[in-house]
């Protein structure tokens, strides 16, 4: 674990956010840990993890202002309407691990993974399944919504 000695909420007041995004994001942080979810500093202290359950679900990072959302156990397409639907499939993550434009994503999983989000089967797609880059209030609110997706799917299978 990481010696990170600032909190979160320094971190995104410490950002180039404007001042209603910094407190967007702050709103954020502060529903997640209201819903059960840790925000935990990244082993190499380049950002934020986002816990449920033992497990990262997605991660944060205020140096280059993103939100990667590393789940896509968010139930049916029945829980949610097609716009939201399509807004959420907008922000899937191409694997680009061996692009030929000299782009990588990073992730090492090449071909990348093949997933379904709400019904939808999406292939070659990178371990950070969504990419929220300067998230906007609509992104901001939207993962969210996800985020309550995901628990309750994750706790109706517990159970």
């Amino acid at each position: 674990m990481s010696t990170k000695l600032i909190t979160i909420e320094d971190d995104i007041q410490n950002s180039n956010l404007n001042e209603e995004l910094k407190k967007k994001n702050i709103e954020l942080c502060n529903f997640l840990k209201d819903n059960d979810f840790l925000i935990e500093p990244e082993n190499d202290g380049n950002g934020w993890e986002i816990i449920y359950l033992k497990k990262c679900v997605g991660h944060m990072n205020y140096n280059n202002v993103g939100i990667w959302i590393d789940t896509y156990d968010f139930g049916d397409s029945d829980a949610v309407n097609d716009t939201f639907q399509e807004y959420i499939l907008s922000h899937v993550r191409n694997c680009e691990y061996f692009s030929s434009c000299g782009k990588q994503c990073g992730c090492g999983n090449q071909p990348g993974f093949n997933i379904t989000i709400f019904g939808n089967i999406l292939k070659n797609i990178c371990f950070s399944h969504l990419e929220f880059i300067s998230p906007d209030e609509i992104a901001l609110d939207s993962i969210k919504k996800l985020m309550i997706l995901f628990k309750s799917n994750v706790s109706k299978n517990i159970l």
